[in-house]
């Protein structure tokens, strides 16, 4: 493990930055803007996240900070799209609502089982392509927007199922291992 203070951090602190001015120009229908600073923050993830495996500055701080960044441009861009009636209600609540669940579980298992539950593929592509559906809506494309919204429904459903079995995978080697000590205890 690295130490808290890297590159990848620091762009991942720019991209919670970045949030604001994106949200800002998406409110007042400067969509290319918001365009041009959602791409920015797009390759910055994407950079933060090379940088950090390939020279293994990967944190618990930026297990945190990573997920975070997204979930809050992705949170504000939805809320604005549904706001302005881009999107409908149904899908900001289905992204939300999961991404509420996987944080109050992810705060669980940080505190109480003492881990941090990675992100996996599933979410990744489900992000992905959520990004892209939230693009079309910046950019007014209906007809796509309505096609990814379907793909993207799909495939967050989905990823939703892969952290809660994963999540339950872990929590239950967690109670495998704290049983296996206190029977070692309980020997001596």
């Amino acid at each position: 493990m690295a130490t808290n203070i890297n590159v990848p951090n620091f762009l991942s602190a720019i991209r919670i930055i970045g949030v604001l001015p994106t949200a800002y120009y998406l409110w007042i229908q400067e969509n290319e803007i918001a365009v041009i600073l959602s791409i920015f923050l797009v390759i910055t993830d994407l950079a933060d996240g090379y940088i950090a495996r390939k020279y293994n500055l990967i944190t618990n701080l930026g297990k945190i900070l990573d997920p975070l960044a997204d979930k809050l441009l992705a949170g504000a861009v939805i809320i604005i799209l549904s706001i302005q009636g881009r999107i409908p209600e149904w899908y900001i609540a289905l992204v939300l609502g999961k991404d509420v669940v996987l944080l109050l579980g992810g705060l669980y298992a940080a505190r109480k089982l003492k881990f941090v539950i990675p992100s996996n593929k599933a979410g990744k592509y489900a992000a992905f392509v959520t990004g892209i559906t939230l693009m079309f809506a910046i950019l007014n494309m209906e007809f796509w927007t309505d096609i990814f919204i379907g793909i993207s429904t799909f495939l967050i459903l989905f990823s939703f199922v892969s952290y809660v079995m994963g999540g339950i995978k872990k929590i239950k080697e967690a109670k495998i291992e704290a049983d296996d000590f206190s029977e070692i205890s309980n020997e001596k």
